[in-house]
């Protein structure tokens, strides 16, 4: 294996949606690392719709942007965007990964 195949392997990319929990229509998203300036770049694009809280994993990132008060956490929450990132990996190719494949 060369090593320019192993750098491209090191570098992974992360895709951030944001999802409306009541009729399951997306937003808006971010491909980026898991850091706060992604993040940040995805919560440009909420900044304008109303909403009453985001729910979300146990990811730190979020707690330097939202409010204790509209973030509750856990698997109740993520359960529709999780089905979401289940399809995009069953449909798109280049997001399968590659133990399951």
């Amino acid at each position: 294996m060369s090593s320019k195949a192993l750098s491209l392997k090191k570098s992974k990319c992360w895709i951030w949606v944001a999802l409306d929990f009541t009729v399951g229509k997306v937003l808006g998203f971010v491909c980026g690392s898991r850091s706060i300036k992604t993040a940040r770049e995805l919560f440009k694009q909420l900044k304008d719709l109303p909403t009453m809280g985001y729910g979300t994993d146990f990811l730190k990132t979020y707690e330097h942007l939202i409010p204790t008060a509209l973030h509750p956490q856990g698997k109740t929450f993520t359960t529709q965007i999780e089905s979401l990132n289940c399809r995009f990996r069953y449909c798109l190719a280049r997001l399968h990964r590659r133990t399951l494949c």
